[in-house]
């Protein structure tokens, strides 16, 4: 197998799904200023105002070329191009929520790494006693 073919330094192939590349993954290993493990903060911190494919661009997940494709597809089917993306296994779940994250300006919340609270996880924790909660606080 011959190695690679040399590339300019500012290209780096896209990742896979569930795979970060060099930029993201610095990102998401740099610490929240609160020092909780699990949450990563934007960029910035207001809504972008960008569409949410723009984003998936900036955080490297999907090159600008198979992105307009994707939009293109999107619009023939009558259906939203990040659905089809994760539908078609270009994204990763968990991409498509930093993805969100980002574009709203709010922290990133990893459930696998963040530790929720006892009682933010209690069966009771809904509005009223017995229904599901289906928001708590993080932080």
């Amino acid at each position: 197998m011959s190695p690679p073919p040399e590339r300019p330094g500012h290209l780096r192939p896209v990742p896979a799904p569930g795979q970060l590349n060099e930029a993201v993954a610095r990102d998401l290993t740099s610490a929240h200023p609160s020092g909780v493990a699990g949450l990563t903060a934007p960029r910035a911190s207001s809504h972008s105002g960008r569409f949410i494919t723009d984003v998936i661009v900036e955080l490297g997940y999907l090159s600008s070329e198979r992105v307009e494709a994707v939009v293109a597809e999107a619009r023939t089917a009558g259906r939203s191009p990040e659905a089809l993306m994760v539908e078609q296994g270009l994204l990763g779940t968990d991409q498509l929520s930093r993805a969100v994250a980002e574009r709203y300006g709010l922290d990133h919340v990893d459930l696998d790494a963040y530790h929720v609270g006892d009682e933010a996880a209690a069966v009771g924790a809904g509005p009223r006693r017995g229904q599901p909660c289906h928001a708590t606080g993080v932080g």
